[in-house]
């Protein structure tokens, strides 16, 4: 597997996706159904990130033309800030769970931040790398969650009301993913043929719905976990300390290769002079908000908004192709 690949994926497994809360609230809750809305979710990713490979080599290629340009990336900009926010403010959350020593919180967003701003250029080089710890992990992770028995297994019922909203919701899914994973997305396609960029993205989807389908497993047979804040996490401290600092090795890896995605997409968009220092204190102002105060509040809208501004300018770059 290519490492525009690997990159991919870590960008996409955050702290939602590793800890089974994005995957019980759009699949899992479903029950027999989520098999159904994960092959729909992960063919539709896989289009718009081929998509997004075939006609951006940049988030700024990502934004409406004209006079809706400035407000496009404007919009691009706080998306990763905040987003960057959200998980530094989960990675310092991790530190002061694991870390037994003062100011662990502090000292883990600082380090963590400090480590995902002052990178290499390359994206490969520390992208790729983290992206291959990651899935072992939380593939270990998730077969000890199908070893351990649960006491509930998820049979929902099933109305059109419901399943209309179903998948109206999967699909969301995977366009907020996409956008959060732009600037990584973009990367991966450039200069690559356009054969090349078909199977970074046919790869990435593959792999990704692979890792739904297993969570989606394991999570299934844990309905008691429907409404916990962190199913996989709940059902992993059954196996003791281990299971605890698996889970929070985990989460702790989710969260910094999808903050690195973030601090790399937001650095394309600010002046190439200073981009990093900038990046630096505007994710850790957004982290002051907290976890929850960014999710519950400005990623849904932000998330959205980017996600319209990208299929607009696509679809734009395809209505000027055909008609020239």
């Amino acid at each position: 597997m290519e490492n525009g690949v690997f990159c991919v994926i870590g960008a996409m497994v955050g702290a939602g996706f590793a800890s089974g809360r994005e995957i019980m609230a759009f699949f899992s809750r479903y029950g027999a159904y989520s098999w159904a809305l994960i092959a729909l979710c992960a063919f539709f990713m896989t289009s718009l990130m081929h998509a997004v490979m075939l006609r951006a080599e940049s988030v700024a290629a990502l934004t409406p033309k004209g006079i809706a340009a400035p407000l496009g990336r404007a919009v691009w900009r706080l998306l990763f800030t905040f987003t960057g926010g959200a998980m530094l403010a989960a990675a310092g959350q991790m530190g002061a769970l694991t870390v037994p020593i003062r100011y662990a919180r502090e000292l883990s967003a600082f380090f963590t931040l400090l480590f995902c701003v002052f990178q290499p250029r390359d994206a490969d080089k520390i992208g790729a790398p983290m992206g291959k710890l990651l899935i072992p992990a939380l593939i270990a992770a998730l077969i000890l969650c199908l070893r351990s028995e649960g006491s509930a297994v998820l049979t929902p019922k099933w109305t059109g009301k419901e399943g209309i909203i179903a998948l109206i919701s999967a699909l969301g899914y995977g366009a907020l993913n996409v956008s959060l994973s732009a600037g990584v997305i973009c990367e991966a396609g450039q200069g690559k043929s356009k054969r090349e960029k078909r199977k970074t993205a046919l790869l990435s989807g593959i792999a990704l719905g692979a890792l739904l389908l297993i969570e989606n497993s394991a999570l299934l047979l844990h309905g008691e976990a429907v409404d916990a804040a962190l199913p996989t996490v709940l059902v992993l401290n059954r196996f003791g300390k281990e299971g605890f600092y698996l889970s929070a090795a985990v989460l702790y890896l989710a969260v910094v290769t999808t903050l690195n995605a973030q601090i790399r997409g937001l650095s394309s968009l600010l002046p190439e002079k200073g981009n990093r220092i900038l990046c630096f204190f505007m994710t850790a102002a957004a982290s002051q908000l907290g976890f929850q105060g960014i999710v519950q509040t400005v990623y849904p809208a932000l998330g959205w908004a980017a996600a319209v501004l990208a299929g607009i300018a696509l679809f734009g770059k395809r209505a000027e192709t055909s008609s020239g």
